[in-house]
């Protein structure tokens, strides 16, 4: 009896422990309809794409922005910018190229940054 209620009290400590309320599949979805039509309500520069893309577990909404360039060895690499959506704010740079070639002195190596909030996470 004595270690249900220890259990009891765990899991109701844990409950507590996340200020993030758990989102059901139609809000996430809500909010990534939303996040788009910020990101294309605005101008994100001369991008070869723009990519938008809502974030449950940050609660953002980011655009990465990818630009293709041509290098004077003739090398192509793709340029990512990662912005939070809402306030224009760079968040990350990367290429392509990283950490191999031209690590990163074109823009930045947080590819793995750029990656991470980007990514469809399943709550």
């Amino acid at each position: 009896m004595g270690k249900i209620i220890i259990a009891i009290l765990i899991a109701c400590v844990c409950a507590g422990c996340s200020n993030r309320p758990i989102l059901t599949q139609a809000q996430i979805f809500d909010l990534r309809t939303k996040c788009a039509n910020i990101v294309s309500k605005q101008t994100w520069g001369y991008s070869d794409s723009v990519t938008p893309h809502y974030n449950p577990d940050t609660n953002r909404c980011y655009v990465e922005t990818t630009t293709r360039v041509k290098m004077g060895d003739g090398d192509y690499v793709n340029l990512s910018s990662l912005y939070d959506a809402q306030s224009g704010v760079k968040i990350a740079d990367g290429d392509s190229s990283c950490p191999e070639k031209y690590d990163g002195k074109l823009v930045g190596c947080d590819n793995k940054k750029i990656a991470a909030l980007m990514q469809d996470d399943v709550q």
